[in-house]
């Protein structure tokens, strides 16, 4: 099972209690659904310097359960993603994130979740393709996410924009197209009062 000696030193210690099955329906999947949903948990409650560590410490097994996620079509995949995404673009695996966003996407897409799958698409796929010189990818990605966002989703279709306008400005050099991008995507996060944006 994904669990390390580390995993199980620290529930000894009772740092953390991620593993609590019931007994009266407890298979051999649910060490791995009881880590997915106990890893978002105990992430979520950290403070971000905390959140980091932890996520190296616990990285081997993250992937591990990530995988067992995706191989079992469960939902634990995306917000497990959404914690460490980030953490894995910051530590240089980039690889590694798109690989895990682009399943994501897949099993979203899947589940009729298409919101969600904009929001890696241009997030964690598009926008790592894009750190990583890879222009032409990074591209179908962000105008597969805006597309997919709809008229409802306006956070992905803002940073959709923004990214477009960034791939404008580098890549094309077309500065005009880059400016009338930025601005659109600004309105809009002036529009849901987004300030990280």
């Amino acid at each position: 099972l994904a669990p390390t000696r580390f995993f199980f030193l620290c529930r000894i210690h009772e740092e953390i209690l991620l593993l609590e099955p019931s007994p009266e329906w407890a298979t051999l999947e649910t060490p791995y659904r009881n880590l997915a949903a106990g890893y978002q948990r105990v992430i979520a409650g950290l403070n971000r310097r905390d959140e980091g560590r932890f996520i190296r410490d616990q990285l081997d097994n993250l992937l591990a359960v990530m995988e067992w996620c995706f191989d079992h079509h469960e939902p634990g995949l995306t917000g497990l993603l959404d914690l460490t995404g980030n953490w894995l673009g910051l530590w240089g695996y980039k690889r590694e994130r798109i690989r895990w966003g682009e399943l994501a996407v897949q099993l979203l897409k899947e589940a009729g979740q298409i919101g969600p799958a904009a929001w890696h698409l241009v997030y964690n796929v598009g926008w790592t393709y894009f750190q990583q010189g890879h222009p032409r990818q990074a591209k179908a990605c962000f105008q597969e996410g805006l597309s997919l966002a709809g008229d409802d989703d306006l956070l992905v279709q803002g940073v959709a924009l923004r990214n477009l306008a960034q791939f404008a400005r580098e890549y094309d050099k077309d500065f005009g197209e880059a400016e009338r991008l930025y601005l659109e995507a600004l309105s809009i996060f002036h529009h849901v009062a987004d300030e990280r944006w």
